[in-house]
């Protein structure tokens, strides 16, 4: 095991480093399951989403002229809070995202094509925000699971189309769809000096209980890039289908909301 940890950790020091250079796969702009750090004010509830957390490219394991292999990490959470006013935002449930991806990029038909790996955990928990007299309003349970998901994307001008496909391998509950697809589009466009304007639409396909939905997000807004990889956009957001947040996982949630997300 100590041989194991001090080979990757030789392996990270003697590559190239990214940290300081934009994600070689960059988050899908709707994608739920996407690192943020932002909020997102709902305009039909008295909550608001809060995320905190990112993805860093930490090494490239293989680069040409065309082609580009990097090893990266996940790490973020997007937790629900109530609105009481007087800027008191009690936390109701949070959920904690974490894994390792590997990323690249390559001709495909003369065409780029961008693809990501993700080997990712995922759990819920209740807060004392969702609680009255130390009693919460619903008893909480074990929500984890344990997934692989891929997507690879294609352009066509300055619009990246993609499609992939999670295949969820260790789930409590157990009453969910193991394999789930997706597909979407999104791009950014700079329509003046350091602001573009960014898009994007998210589509996935899951069951719970054997009933299916299709879970639809979108967002639209305006970013301010201070430099190639950093910046902060404002955005209006629309989602439609389960419940995003584990411990409500059989929930159809219905919402938009305006908010920002500090670009990384």
């Amino acid at each position: 095991m100590k041989k194991t940890f001090w080979a990757i950790a030789l392996l990270l020091l003697t590559q190239n480093l990214y940290s300081i250079e934009p994600l070689l796969f960059k988050p899908l702009t709707a994608n739920t399951f996407e690192p943020r750090m932002g909020a997102i004010f709902s305009l039909n509830h008295d909550n608001l989403r809060l995320d905190i957390g990112g993805s860093i490219d930490l090494s490239t394991l293989y680069k040409s002229d065309n082609s580009e292999i990097r090893l990266g990490g996940d790490f973020f959470t997007y937790t629900r809070l109530r609105s009481e006013g007087r800027f008191k935002f009690p936390v109701e449930t949070s959920d904690y995202f974490f894994g390792i991806n590997a990323s690249g990029k390559t001709q495909l038909l003369e065409n780029r094509f961008d693809w990501r790996v993700r080997l990712s955990h995922i759990s819920s928990h209740l807060v004392d925000g969702y609680s009255k007299n130390g009693i919460f309003n619903k008893p909480p349970f074990v929500y984890s699971r344990e997934f692989i998901d891929a997507v690879g994307a294609t352009y066509y001008k300055d619009v990246r189309f993609y499609a992939g496909l999670t295949y969820i391998f260790s789930t409590l509950p157990k009453n969910i769809s193991k394999v789930n697809p997706q597909f979407g589009f999104d791009s950014e466009q700079k329509f003046y000096k350091n602001l573009y304007a960014s898009y994007g639409a998210d589509f996935n396909i899951s069951s719970i209980k054997r009933k299916y939905e299709l879970n639809s997000s979108a967002q639209i807004g305006v970013v301010f890039k201070s430099t190639m990889k950093t910046g902060i956009g404002l955005y209006y957001y629309i989602y439609n289908g389960w419940s995003i947040h584990g411990m409500f996982y059989d929930e159809k949630l219905s919402n938009s909301g305006i908010g920002f997300q500090l670009i990384f």
